[in-house]
């Protein structure tokens, strides 16, 4: 359960980048190409920190389990 956990938190991030021009911009002027970016499943975490939270929460995941996956 705790690598399930992860795993959608790692998705919603590359989720947050893919959606996000300036931040995949940053990536891109960095020599970083976007094949390198999908391969390693990098992502962008917006100052909200509570976003991620709630997105967890919707996909069904506690807060006792997010935060023994030291997502919170």
């Amino acid at each position: 359960l705790l690598y399930k956990v992860n795993t959608e938190a790692a998705r919603y991030y590359f989720y947050n980048l893919q959606r996000t021009s300036f931040a995949k911009e940053y990536f891109l002027k960095r020599g970083i190409r976007e094949e390198v970016i999908k391969r390693f499943g990098l992502g962008y975490a917006q100052d909200r920190w509570h976003d991620l939270i709630m997105y967890l929460k919707k996909k069904g995941f506690n807060e006792n389990l997010l935060l023994e996956a030291g997502l919170i």
